[in-house]
């Protein structure tokens, strides 16, 4: 598991979304988002390995990053 880390500058409503390298989408949910420092947990229980991306969307700004889901051993 993981935790998702994202900054705003006000408290509102922020949409997550993971998708797959094919552009599937896994998770997408509208979250409450704190002024200030966020933590978004996310539990790779239900993911299979492989690479995925995640976006934070907050008032029409959009922030992607890379996340590689590895085996579990």
């Amino acid at each position: 598991s993981t935790e998702i880390e994202f900054t705003l500058p006000t408290m509102g409503k922020v949409d997550f979304k993971l998708t797959d390298i094919l552009g599937k989408d896994i998770i997408n949910r509208r979250i409450d988002g704190n002024s200030g420092l966020n933590k978004y947990p996310l539990s790779s229980r239900y993911i299979k390995p492989g690479i995925y991306f995640y976006s934070v969307t907050y008032r029409n700004k959009t922030i992607t990053r890379k996340m590689i889901v590895a085996a579990r051993p």
